[in-house]
Formats: C-alpha cells, structure tokens, sequence
C-alpha cells in the first residue's frame, strides 16, 4: 500500500520504469547475441517489477467485477491451446 502511496505521489517512479522497461526491450530484439537479449529480458524485468503488482492491484481495486470476469473467461482458451499444441507436438515428432 505505501508503494502505491509513494507512486501517486509524482510521474518519475513509473516513468522510470519504463523507461527502463523499454531499453530493455530494445536491447533484447537489436542484440547480436543470446547473452544480450537475455541481459535484455533481465532489464525488462527490472523495469517491470515495480509497476506490475501494483498496477493490478489498482485495476481490481477499481473494476473489482472485471476479476470474476476473467476467471470466467481465461479458463476456456487454455485447455484448447493445449490441445493445439499437443497436436502440433504429434504431427511433428
């Protein structure tokens, strides 16, 4: 509750973050190599951490219906993308 107090208080906290989610984003998709783009997705995180669990505290706390209403709905598309991608598993190997 105090980091989403402190966020509130100015732009500079979550306009850091992503800033900082960005440039991790561009190192990861511009690097040459596999140890850049994953000191690419390191920096993503970084950037992400912060504004992540409190930005979805936010949206429940604001649109607390939204919740059952995605436990409703994000249920039905996973069993059939696994099935997707077994079949897919199958058809290759």
């Amino acid at each position: 509750m105090q980091v989403t107090r402190r966020l509130a208080h100015g732009p500079l906290p979550p306009l850091t973050c992503a800033i900082t989610a960005a440039a991790g984003f561009a190192l990861f998709w511009l690097a040459p190599t596999l140890a850049f783009s994953g000191a690419g997705l390191l920096v993503v995180r970084w950037g992400l951490a912060l504004p992540y669990p409190t930005t979805i505290s936010r949206v429940v706390a604001a649109w607390p219906h939204g919740l059952r209403t995605a436990y409703l709905i994000v249920p039905v598309p996973l069993p059939a993308l696994t099935l997707r991608v077994a079949a897919d598993g199958a058809r290759q190997g």
